[in-house]
């Protein structure tokens, strides 16, 4: 879930467009959009500002240098994860810091309502986690199709931007060769089983 490299020299056209696609559809792309966007609706400009880069600073962030770490030792092939066998060790690191945060937004006046985003979000990681003996699930469909999906609950024109994006991040990420097709299907109804789940909850 770390942030990919920047476009390589050689790549014909259709693999830079690919390769931006994916930069762009990162998870931590989609929850940031979540964490500010559900944040500023709630809570207004200033306490939505600093509620978002709160999630970013207490999850996102120490999951990109734990990703990048793992690369920089030889452990990992890629930031991706892109090894069925590298992913275990990232869902864990992941879920342990989402739960920190839950625990933090569970205590911190006019957060509570992103509990339910927080929990949407170890669920995805929950459900990564327990297939991935099977298949590689893609976490940037899940996490793009379940951010569609929830923002349609407080912000529908976000929420519908970022679904439309989903067909080109499907392409990109078969393209680039990260996943197979059937991983990215994967991927895209894990999103939207916990978007869906997330909107029912949330009362839309």
């Amino acid at each position: 879930m770390a942030p990919l490299p920047a476009p390589r020299r050689g790549e014909g056209g259709l693999g830079r467009a690919a390769r931006w696609i994916s930069i762009a559809g990162h998870p931590f792309t989609f929850i940031s959009l979540l964490a500010l966007s559900g944040a500023i609706q709630r809570q207004g400009i200033a306490a939505g500002l600093r509620t978002g880069f709160m999630v970013i600073l207490i999850a996102l962030v120490p999951i990109g240098a734990f990703m990048l770490y793992r690369v920089r030792v030889g452990a990992w092939k890629d930031v991706d994860a892109s090894r069925s066998s590298e992913r275990p060790a990232l869902y864990l690191i992941a879920l342990l810091l989402v739960f920190a945060l839950f625990e933090l937004m569970a205590r911190r006046h006019g957060a509570a309502y992103l509990n339910v985003g927080v929990l949407s979000v170890m669920a995805i990681l929950l459900l990564g986690l327990l297939l991935n003996r099977w298949i590689k699930a893609s976490l940037h469909m899940a996490f793009c199709l379940f951010v569609g999906t929830f923002c349609l609950s407080f912000s529908p024109v976000l929420g519908i931007a970022v679904l439309l994006a989903a067909p080109f991040l499907f392409w990109a990420r078969v393209r680039m060769g990260r996943h197979t097709v059937a991983e990215v299907v994967a991927g895209t109804g894990i999103g939207l089983v916990v978007g869906i789940a997330a909107l029912l909850v949330s009362g839309r």
